[in-house]
């Protein structure tokens, strides 16, 4: 009996043995939900389940919270999950909540930001600090950064200069990688045209522990600064990792295959601090623009 147990361990071991690696436990995925001004949260949460689900590298569970009642009843355990993804803008969450997501983020959690959440809980301060920069449309809510084009220099802003968050209408956008090293950003062509959509810019906010990732052309023809305006970038806040993108709008543009690649592997990033989700050999360069 001992000998067979022990054939059977052995037989289970060769694999890893001979050089292969166990596949990546998956990562737990809490999406928030339920406030939004001006998108369409109930079909872009679905999708967004979808495709993280996909990829094989995630579950995901949805906390779906459209009034002040149901945050009071939904006391989230954050300590679940591996990252938590919002796709809310809206109230704000009782404190005790949003002690035990402060706590979460110091203790080593992911957080992933996904577009116009970019504008939510903007009185609250420590959040504020896990996003880095937010939709703030008064330039004297704080400092911003900005990239200057064909450069990896940024641009400071002090407070009260220069412009306040606003965009201008969606068109193609030429998205370039900020940093090639990046674990998001590593494996992507130097630049894209990212397909029709909107650009936020003028984010205001303590601008500290950045980690910019993704920038895009914002022409002055398109009520832009032509800067190169950062669209994906990281924070790091405490033993945590935040990864927001502000690319995507509705279904069609978080479909957009840039978009969701992103988001996947950002989420990655923001849970683990590697990227195992691969650029697949079709993503777009700037030549193959259609």
């Amino acid at each position: 009996m001992v000998r067979t147990l022990l054939v059977i361990a052995l037989a289970a071991l060769a694999p890893l043995a001979s050089g292969a690696t166990a596949p990546a436990a998956k990562i737990n995925c809490l999406i928030i939900t339920g406030q939004m001004r001006w998108h369409d949260i109930k079909n872009t949460t679905p999708l967004l389940k979808k495709e993280f689900e996909a990829t094989g590298r995630f579950t995901v569970d949805v906390l779906d919270v459209p009034n002040k009642e149901a945050w009071e009843k939904a006391k989230p355990d954050f300590s679940k999950y591996g990252v938590v993804l919002i796709n809310y803008e809206g109230e704000m969450p009782p404190a005790d909540t949003q002690k035990a997501l402060e706590k979460y983020m110091a203790d080593g959690g992911g957080l992933v930001v996904y577009h116009f959440a970019i504008a939510t809980w903007p009185d609250w301060a420590e959040w504020n600090k896990m996003v880095g920069m937010m939709w703030h449309p008064d330039p004297k809510f704080g400092p911003g950064l900005t990239v200057k084009p064909g450069t990896s220099e940024l641009v400071h802003f002090a407070k009260g200069e220069g412009p306040g968050s606003h965009h201008g209408h969606a068109e193609d956008v030429t998205c370039s990688v900020f940093d090639k090293d990046n674990p998001v950003t590593k494996g992507l062509p130097a630049r894209w045209v990212h397909a029709k959509d909107e650009v936020y810019l003028g984010f205001r906010g303590p601008v500290e522990n950045m980690v910019p990732m993704v920038s895009a052309l914002c022409p002055k023809t398109n009520n832009g600064t032509d800067s190169n305006e950062l669209v994906c970038w990281g924070v790091k806040y405490g033993k945590g990792r935040t990864f927001v993108n502000v690319l995507g709008h509705g279904v069609a543009e978080t479909k957009i295959a840039d978009t969701m690649l992103l988001m996947e592997r950002g989420a990655e990033w923001a849970a683990t601090g590697n990227v195992t989700i691969p650029v697949p050999a079709d993503f777009p360069k700037l030549e193959e623009k259609k």
